[in-house]
């Protein structure tokens, strides 16, 4: 037995090992295909990339070597984490470390054919939006470029579009002229960034001159805008708040942690990937954590 599971691949979560024997890992391309009305085909926009998907086969049980603690101990430590909806480093075998949360976990048990032990059926959805929140927004800045661009544009297809995307225009130089006051006003500005994206998204439902692939440009340039003051809009609030210092009370799983700052178990790993934590499951009393401000 030991032999066979020297062969299987190791996964983890949040520093839970766990044997997989099967895996596949999906991936796609998020797409929306405009039609015209008396014309073939049409015009794919591509969205960008959607969440990676992971299924893993997993065995545990208590006579493995390489997972003495699989069963009941691992799974136990597993199922409580998928329970709580915890995001956390998902160690894929050919791929690598990626965050992600557990959204189904059926367990078999075939007590005929096994002495002890289950199998599971893993499924892991990618949560991106969680890195960008942490590493990726407070490098995140409106690109001077976008509005530029989509104001020359604008200009050169006519005065009906130039009025049509006001709004637009209007917000997005609002957050502009407000960006070198973010520290004092700062839920305003991340306000004004969401009028933004909701102008760009108003007028890409509504205008029906986007339906004409000749202006894919302007699709383009309107969609960089949008996307870019949503982002600006979370940098702004994640800078306005101010990080402090949790000492940990007593050995706590960073989902504890999380509970008790915030009320629920989303900002755990915000919380891991601020501090340099060996443990997540039992961090020591003492411990000093580094934390945004509730």
């Amino acid at each position: 037995m030991a032999g066979v599971f020297d062969q299987i691949q190791r996964a983890s979560f949040l520093g839970v090992d766990f044997a997989v024997m099967r895996m596949s890992v999906k991936g796609r391309q998020r797409h929306h295909v405009h039609e015209f009305r008396h014309r073939p085909g049409g015009a794919p926009e591509k969205l960008g990339r959607g969440l990676y998907a992971f299924e893993f086969d997993c065995v545990f049980s208590s006579v493995t070597p390489l997972y003495p603690n699989a069963w009941p101990g691992d799974l136990f430590a597993l199922r409580t984490l998928f329970e709580s909806g915890t995001t956390g480093d998902l160690v894929v075998p050919t791929i690598g470390t990626i965050q992600a949360f557990c959204t189904d976990w059926p367990v078999e048990t075939d007590f005929a054919r096994r002495r002890d032990g289950e199998t599971a059926k893993l499924t892991f959805l990618e949560d991106s939006e969680n890195i960008n929140l942490v590493d990726n927004f407070l490098d995140v800045k409106l690109p001077d470029l976008s509005t530029k661009k989509l104001e020359l544009l604008l200009e050169e297809a006519g005065p009906d579009w130039v009025d049509a995307f006001a709004a637009v225009t209007e917000a997005a130089n609002a957050v502009q002229t407000a960006q070198d006051q973010v520290e004092l006003q700062g839920e305003l500005i991340a306000d004004k960034c969401d009028q933004v994206a909701t102008a760009c998204q108003r007028v890409d439902e509504s205008f029906e001159g986007l339906n004409d692939p000749a202006n894919h440009e302007i699709v383009s340039a309107l969609h960089e805008l949008g996307n870019a003051a949503s982002a600006l809009g979370q940098n702004i609030l994640k800078r306005a708040n101010p990080v402090t210092i949790f000492t940990v009370p007593a050995r706590m799983a960073i989902t504890d942690i999380s509970v008790a700052l915030y009320g629920d178990t989303s900002k755990a790993m915000e919380i891991l990937t601020m501090n340099d934590i060996e443990d997540a499951l039992g961090i020591a009393p003492g411990t000093q954590l580094k934390v945004y401000a509730a």
